[in-house]
């Protein structure tokens, strides 16, 4: 199950899962449609199942995929502007999930934010917070976090969805919230 967040992941997953020999799901959220950026124009694969570490940082490890991954990016931009440095992972990949990035990642910043581009029940950030609680617990310094979609059924048009999205400011209050930081 793949989740591209840009143009240039969706053509080297979209190669990579026509060439793979199992069936692979490709999510592609409607409202990347909009979305432009660098595509090479020679053929190329991105590995299905392997995580992108986008930004290196010390503070936080914040996970995402998808659309939600381009709210995370400026995020992490606004956090920045304010001298925290945020790792940022986009998922690309669902499954198999890539575990070993992440638990890298948090066991450097020992804090886990989540923002799931589904609802929070059942979803992959569940699953992520509980591998990570299993693996990392001992030493996290907060209780690893997750936001996601509002749990009610998403309206079609993107003037009423976007209020079931997270914003920037949800994810920047949670995150403040959790690390406890002041002002």
């Amino acid at each position: 199950v793949v989740a591209p967040s840009n143009p240039r992941d969706a053509k080297g997953l979209l190669t990579s899962s026509i060439k793979d020999k199992n069936p692979v799901v490709f999510f592609e959220h409607r409202w990347l449609h909009g979305v432009s950026g660098y595509v090479p124009e020679k053929e190329f694969d991105i590995e299905i199942g392997k995580s992108h570490l986008y930004k290196e940082g010390d503070v936080l490890t914040l996970v995402s995929y998808s659309y939600m991954f381009i709210e995370c990016i400026k995020v992490a931009e606004f956090f920045e502007s304010h001298s925290i440095k945020i790792e940022l992972i986009d998922l690309r990949s669902l499954r198999p999930l890539d575990c070993a990035t992440i638990i890298t990642s948090v066991k450097k910043t020992k804090n886990l934010m989540v923002v799931d581009n589904d609802w929070l029940s059942y979803g992959i950030g569940a699953e992520i917070v509980a591998t990570v609680s299993e693996k990392c617990g001992r030493i996290l310094k907060s209780n690893p976090g997750r936001i996601g979609l509002e749990e009610v059924p998403i309206p079609s048009t993107r003037a009423l969805a976007r209020y079931c999205y997270p914003s920037q400011g949800k994810i920047i209050k949670t995150i403040v919230k959790q690390l406890n930081l002041k002002g």
